[in-house]
């Protein structure tokens, strides 16, 4: 975005997430890069389980 052109400004940290979304939909992060701050987030993974029968669990419908 050439610097002289005028932003519209970011959405509140009250905004709720549909208005954040539309917001971001008719927006590019890269014209306010320059308003981010880096972050931290943990991420917990489970594995998953595995959820099909074993064969001796299946049943017959002969």
């Amino acid at each position: 975005m050439p610097e002289d052109k005028k932003r519209d400004p970011m959405p509140p940290p009250d905004a709720t997430p549909e208005e954040i979304g539309e917001f971001w939909d008719t927006h590019d992060l890269t014209d306010y890069w320059d308003e981010t701050q880096e972050g931290e987030i943990q991420v917990d993974l489970k594995s998953e389980t595995d959820q099909t029968q074993s064969d001796d669990s299946k049943v017959d419908n002969e």
